[in-house]
């Protein structure tokens, strides 16, 4: 019914409490089943220099909002202009709750997965160039992501890819005649396990019944 399914993400504090598996005809396919969605995987990044490994991890509140962590490395390939690259940040995925809202999770499994997952971040990102590790200022990091599910329910693999411009201190400084005085842009895909656990972040004391 409409009306219950637009209540049901005002009352998702009560449901995440709930025993109840919500199915997938309500259009929430388990996201519902616990407050905190995580996610961890492993792959590449196409960049300028040539491919890196990879990981990135997020952890979004409903699956709709969080912080992400992001890790590349040339694993001692010498010629990279980067060779190493760490940025955190905010994740926010807002079509969840919107579509889930007005009754637009009608199926298939994949495709409303798949359009929901799409997020916009912004963070900082330290780099580490030929003579020096990690460290100094940040960078601006900007991304745009969006998750490939491989099953029709909420948990399990994923194909994460993600594309992100890194705007170093010095090209926002606009130091052009630097070599490193411009921004990079890259895309990343990852092998990703997407877990729904339960927190109990919106009410401390509220318990899952044995």
């Amino acid at each position: 019914m409409r009306g219950a399914r637009a209540a049901a993400l005002a009352l998702a504090s009560t449901l995440v409490g709930t025993p109840a598996r919500l199915h997938a005809a309500d259009g929430a396919y388990g996201r519902f089943d616990g407050d905190l969605l995580l996610t961890a995987g492993a792959g590449a990044t196409i960049a300028e220099g040539g491919p890196r490994f990879a990981a990135l991890g997020r952890a979004l509140f409903l699956s709709s909002a969080g912080l992400y962590v992001a890790y590349d490395d040339t694993l001692g390939r010498g010629d990279a202009t980067v060779p190493r690259r760490l940025g955190t940040g905010v994740t926010l995925a807002p079509l969840f709750p919107a579509r889930f809202a007005t009754d637009a999770e009608r199926g298939p499994a994949w495709f409303d997965l798949f359009v929901d997952s799409l997020c916009l971040e912004t963070g900082v990102a330290w780099t580490a160039s030929q003579d020096r590790g990690l460290g100094g200022t940040p960078g601006l990091e900007l991304g745009i992501g969006v998750s490939i599910p491989l099953g029709t329910w909420s948990s399990g693999l994923f194909v994460d890819t993600r594309a992100t411009a890194l705007f170093s201190d010095v090209a926002m400084r606009a130091e052009s005649r630097r070599p490193d005085g411009h921004a990079e842009a890259a895309l990343t895909l990852t092998l990703a396990y997407h877990g729904i656990v339960s927190t109990h972040l919106v009410d401390p004391k509220d318990r899952r019944p044995e």
